[in-house]
C-alpha cells in the first residue's frame, strides 16, 4: 500500500514515521527548509530515548499520475484550500484531511473532486528538537485518531492504523465532532493567550475557572442547536461543577501532557488558533441570530417571548466575546431586566464590531440584515 504525507510538519512527519515503520510504502511531500532537512538528514524522530530514521521517501513535487492509496493532508487550516487545489490534479482516489476547520466537506470536494475526502483528525502532538521530531500519540481514552464515516473506505483506513498500532476510532458525524473539538480547544488556546505568563497559565485559578465556564457554555450552545455532542463523554462538561473542571484544567495545563499537546501547538500556531476562534464564535452567533431574532420580532408577549429574550441575551454575550470586549454581567433579575440587558448587550456588540471591522462588516448584505433585525428587536424589548 502506497501512502503520501502532504505536509511534513509535526503531525505529518509523526504519522509518516509510524506508518513507514509498520511496513507501508510512505512518501513525504515537503517544501522550503523542511525539504532541505529531510533531503539531507532523512526523517529523524525520537523513540524511547533513541533517535531513529524512518524509511520514507522525500518528494519535492507531485506528478499528476503518481497514484497513492491514501494521501494524508496534514496542513494548517489557512493552507487547506491551496493544498486541495494542488491535489485536485493528482489521480489518487482518497485524501484524508487531518485539519482543524468548520467548513463542510462538500466545500472541499468542490475543489479536489467529489467522493475523494475522508474527514479525519489526528490523535498526536509534539514538536521538533532541532531537526529531530519529538512527538507522541495522545492516550486513546482522551483522543484517538478519528475518521468520519464515508462509503466504507474509512474501515480499510482504520485497519491500516491498527496494523501500525495507532489507536483510532470512526464517528458517524465528523462535522459535529469537529465542532465539539473546537468548543474545547479554542478556550484552551485563549487561556494561554490571555495569561501574563502562558507557560504558567495553569497556576492562575481565576483564568482556569473562566476557561471551564467557557467550555461549558460552548457545549451547551452546541447542544441547544440539537447537535449531538461527539464523543458522548463531552456531555460531562455541561454538568460538572465549574470549580471542579477549573481545578482539573489547572492540573492538566501544568502537566507534561498539557505542555506537549496543548501549549506547544498554541504557541506555534497563534494565527491558526485566532482564525478558528473567529470562525467558531461567529458560527455560534450567526446560527442563533437569524432564528432567535426572527422569532422575537414575530412572537407575542408571552412566556415564550421571555424564553427567546433569554436566548437573545446569550447570543449577544457570545457575539461580544468574538470581539474580545468587556460587557455587563449576565442579568439574574426578572423579565424586564433581561430585556433591558439584552438590548444593551446587542447594541454594544453592534457598535464595537462595526468600529473594529468596518471594512469587513458594515457593507455586507448579511450584516445589514442582521443589524436591522437587532435594532427592531431592541426597539420592541426595552
Amino acid at each position: 500500500m502506497r501512502i503520501l504525507i502532504y505536509g511534513a510538519g509535526v503531525i505529518g512527519s509523526f504519522y509518516g514515521a509510524l506508518l513507514a515503520e509498520a511496513g507501508f510504502d510512505v512518501s513525504v511531500y515537503a517544501r522550503g527548509k523542511r525539504l532541505e532537512v529531510l533531503s539531507r538528514e532523512g526523517l529523524r524522530y525520537r523513540y524511547k530515548g533513541k533517535i531513529l530514521t524512518a524509511p520514507v521517501k522525500v518528494l519535492s513535487e507531485l506528478a499528476p499520475d503518481d497514484r497513492y492509496d491514501f494521501i494524508f493532508l496534514t496542513v494548517r487550516e489557512n493552507q487547506l484550500h491551496t493544498a486541495l487545489q494542488e491535489l485536485s490534479a493528482n489521480c489518487s482516489p482518497r485524501i484524508v484531511t487531518m485539519v482543524n476547520s468548520l467548513e463542510t466537506y462538500d466545500q472541499w470536494e468542490t475543489v479536489c473532486g467529489k467522493g475523494r475526502i475522508i474527514p479525519a483528525f489526528p490523535g498526536a502532538g509534539g514538536g521538533f528538537d532541532g531537526n529531530v521530531l519529538d512527538a507522541a500519540l495522545t492516550p486513546r481514552l482522551i483522543q484517538p485518531t478519528t475518521f468520519g464515516k464515508t462509503d466504507g473506505t474509512e474501515k480499510a483506513l482504520a485497519r491500516v492504523f491498527w496494523k501500525a498500532k495507532i489507536p483510532c476510532a470512526v464517528v458517524a458525524d465528523m462535522h459535529a465532532w469537529q465542532l465539539c473539538h473546537l468548543a474545547m480547544v479554542v478556550p484552551l488556546a485563549d487561556a494561554y493567550y490571555a495569561a501574563a505568563d502562558p507557560g504558567n497559565a495553569g497556576k492562575d485559578a481565576v483564568l482556569m475557572r473562566k476557561t471551564a465556564k467557557q467550555i461549558r457554555d460552548n457545549f451547551s450552545a452546541i447542544a441547544a442547536r440539537k447537535i449531538r455532542l461527539s464523543p458522548g463523554k463531552m456531555q460531562a462538561f455541561r454538568y460538572l461543577p465549574v470549580p471542579l473542571v477549573g481545578f482539573v484544567l489547572g492540573f492538566v495545563f501544568r502537566s507534561g501532557f498539557g505542555d506537549r499537546f496543548m501549549y506547544q501547538h498554541a504557541m506555534k500556531a497563534p494565527d491558526e488558533m485566532f482564525q478558528l476562534h473567529e470562525q467558531f464564535y461567529t458560527w455560534l452567533a450567526k446560527d442563533v441570530d437569524q432564528k432567535a431574532l426572527m422569532r422575537i420580532c414575530s412572537c407575542s408577549r408571552s412566556c415564550r417571548r421571555s424564553r427567546y429574550i433569554r436566548r437573545l441575551t446569550y447570543v449577544a454575550y457570545k457575539a461580544s466575546y468574538v470581539c474580545r470586549s468587556e460587557i455587563p454581567a449576565r442579568p439574574r433579575g426578572g423579565s424586564s431586566e433581561i430585556k433591558r440587558c439584552a438590548a444593551e448587550r446587542i447594541l454594544f456588540f453592534i457598535q464595537d464590531k462595526e468600529n473594529r471591522y468596518p471594512e469587513n462588516l458594515t457593507n455586507t448584505e448579511h450584516w445589514i440584515i442582521i443589524r436591522k433585525k437587532i435594532e427592531y428587536c431592541c426597539k420592541n424589548t426595552v
